[in-house]
């Protein structure tokens, strides 16, 4: 369910990608980024480089500023009622039940597209064309 539930996310958010993003899109990944980092430092005048990597970004990202991302583009409640389901889900570890009020649930087929989404965000802000999604 969630893989199809991914398809037609993909078509709808595809286009608002940043030609620059390769983490966890369709064929796309790491090593196509590497070979666009190094096309550019080897053609242009490159005075810095900047490297990030997001701690615990699967986990630290606020569902109800999800939720909002994702209803500006998609507006059928079935969906949005089914993405907040998979989102809320908790984790059982030794036989517990942990349930978080943060995060995407690391290992769900969909989380992948739905940090994307969320760094959209992010990254408009970066480039001032959008609120944080704090």
């Amino acid at each position: 369910m969630q893989k199809a539930m991914v398809a037609v996310l993909n078509t709808i958010y595809e286009q608002d990608f940043l030609e620059c993003s390769y983490g966890f899109r369709p064929g796309r990944g790491q090593h196509q980024a590497l070979d666009e980092v190094k096309r550019v430092i080897c053609t242009r005048s490159t005075g810095w480089v900047l490297e990030l990597d997001i701690t615990a970004y699967f986990g630290s990202i606020v569902r109800e500023k999800l939720m909002e991302m994702i209803e500006k583009r998609v507006s059928d409640s079935s969906v949005l009622r089914l993405i907040r389901k998979w989102i809320q889900v908790g984790v059982i570890d030794q036989g517990q039940l942990f349930v978080s009020d943060k995060g995407t649930g690391q290992g769900q087929t969909i989380s992948p597209l739905l940090a994307n989404i969320y760094l959209l965000c992010a990254r408009r802000m970066v480039r001032g064309c959008g609120e944080a999604p704090t």
